[in-house]
């Protein structure tokens, strides 16, 4: 641990941590677990290139009825309130009536079947064997597959926090940086880096009111 700077009543540390400083055991325990997933029969994915794009676009075309781009996004964000529904409950009831059924060509796909099905923006349909074969046309998607881009020989390569301290010795900040690394069976490394910023206020100010016993008589 390195002291790094000391101004404003805070004082900055940095740690790092690198491979050879991780057990052995532990970094062994990471590449059997990621062999482990990877050696599993895949299972079967559906993936959207534009869910929700599609489904306003199927809609319109069922129905006729153009979706309004703000009903959209509010729509597809969740960003539903009780006065909003009611001001558009005919074309919300709808579209809830609609998403119900409107990709069930797709899901009984899924239902039947092992690798990854890739629905495009327009509604034509890909179909790939394995979770491989997919990333490797659409490696845009490996985050949500980590344990198949990171392939199976995965270590932490290393770890850095740099964290502060205020004048009490109470903890302000936090950031942490995680790097893993892996080769795959092709021989292609590949690194993957996860980031947490953390900030931490306001001590001293929660207040827990006194316990409501409703009338009861307290006894200790």
């Amino acid at each position: 641990m390195v002291q790094l700077a000391q101004e404003a009543g805070q004082t900055c540390y940095q740690i790092n941590v690198s491979q050879i400083q991780f057990p052995s055991l532990f970094n062994a325990g990471l590449s059997v677990l990621a062999y482990h997933m990877m050696g599993q029969p895949d299972p079967s994915y559906l993936e959207y290139e534009d869910y929700y794009g599609l489904f306003f676009a199927q809609y319109q075309a069922a129905t006729g009825v153009a979706v309004p781009q703000d009903v959209q996004e509010r729509y597809a964000h969740g960003d539903i309130t009780t006065a909003w529904y009611e001001a558009n409950q005919d074309l919300l009831t709808g579209l809830d009536t609609f998403a119900s059924t409107w990709s069930a060509q797709y899901d009984q796909w899924k239902d039947t079947h092992r690798g990854v099905l890739y629905v495009a923006a327009d509604g034509a349909a890909q179909t790939y064997n394995t979770v491989a074969e997919f990333l490797a046309a659409h490696p845009e998607r490996k985050f949500s597959y980590l344990e198949y881009y990171l392939a199976g020989d995965v270590a932490v390569d290393t770890v850095a926090n740099l964290f502060s301290l205020d004048q009490d010795g109470r903890l302000t900040g936090s950031q942490v940086e995680v790097t893993l690394t892996s080769t795959d069976e092709a021989g292609t490394r590949h690194t993957f880096q996860a980031s947490l910023d953390l900030t931490f206020d306001q001590y001293g100010t929660t207040s827990v009111p006194p316990l409501d016993v409703g009338g009861r008589e307290l006894r200790t």
